[in-house]
């Protein structure tokens, strides 16, 4: 029965790292910029093409007064374009620069990768 059971989970394995491949985490909007604005206006900055239609908003839980935010995007292209236009030169992104607000806060944004990667990415730092 286990032998069964071992293609299913290597199939939901790869499954849940599509689904996260198409995912990027923004952190630094304070809890009341999250409404969706402040994070169409930092998308649009990254990249003017994306609309607030091509992703979802999932506040992460957390302590923090700013939360992560997760973007799930519908389309693996648009996430790899707004991600590698942010690495290419968008990388200081500020709540002013994205006309936000007037504090100058910095915001990131980096790929929500599995957890078995990102142990990986610890371990190798």
């Amino acid at each position: 029965m286990e032998s069964d059971m071992e293609p299913m989970k290597t199939e939901m394995d790869k499954e849940d790292i599509v689904q996260e491949s198409c995912n990027l985490v923004l952190v630094g909007l304070k809890d009341s910029q999250d409404n969706g604005v402040g994070v169409q206006k930092v998308v649009q900055t990254t990249d003017p093409e994306t609309t607030s239609n091509d992703y979802v908003i999932e506040v992460l839980p957390s302590k923090a007064p700013r939360k992560p935010i997760l973007l799930k995007f519908k389309n693996a292209e648009t996430c790899k374009r707004v991600f590698s236009s942010y690495k290419a030169g968008v990388r200081k992104l500020t709540t002013t620069s994205c006309e936000i607000d007037k504090e100058n806060t910095a915001l990131y944004l980096y790929e929500d990768l599995p957890k078995s990667v990102r142990l990986l990415l610890k371990q190798a730092k």
